[in-house]
């Protein structure tokens, strides 16, 4: 599945070149190349989805150079990892999904956030999931008045 991919692509990526100064080395020149910042990869992370939302702003950042990186380097590795890493790079649909990701955690993040407020938030999270819940729906429908009172089978309000 789409999301499990983009998981196994930030843990191959950031495995790949966590212990090898030569590759990280190699890596920079691609990013000097593609002129973008000489930023590391991060660590996916083990139990916080929501920490998440740094690691795909990282590889969509650095998506150019890795690609490029990866594309020279996968048949001289020989390796199943860079291979998988390689392809896993050039699936448009990956690029998609980290997009998507991109824009849409950070709604859940700040979301979490109020959750875990130390202060009283009890009268302001309805708004806040509302908020939400709408900004989502909107993605895909036309804006109306209520619409959790939309009848799903109807194509009306829905942009085809």
């Amino acid at each position: 599945t789409l999301p499990r991919a983009c998981e196994d692509l930030a843990r191959d990526i950031f495995n790949y070149f966590k212990s090898s100064s030569k590759r990280i080395s190699q890596f920079r020149e691609f990013q000097e190349f593609c002129n973008v910042s000489p930023h590391q990869i991060l660590r996916p992370p083990q139990t916080r989805w929501l920490s998440l939302s740094m690691v795909v702003n990282r590889i969509v950042e650095q998506y150019n150079p890795l690609k490029l990186y990866f594309s020279t380097n996968w048949q001289l590795d020989r390796l199943k990892s860079t291979e998988d890493i390689f392809k896993t790079l050039h699936d448009p649909s990956i690029f998609i999904y980290l997009k998507f990701l991109q824009w849409v955690l950070p709604k859940f993040v700040n979301l979490n956030k109020l959750y875990q407020s130390d202060r009283l938030v009890l009268c302001t999270l309805h708004i806040k999931m509302s908020e939400l819940y709408k900004d989502l729906l909107y993605c895909y429908m036309r804006p109306c008045n209520n619409p959790t009172s939309i009848n799903p089978s109807n194509n009306a309000f829905f942009y085809l």
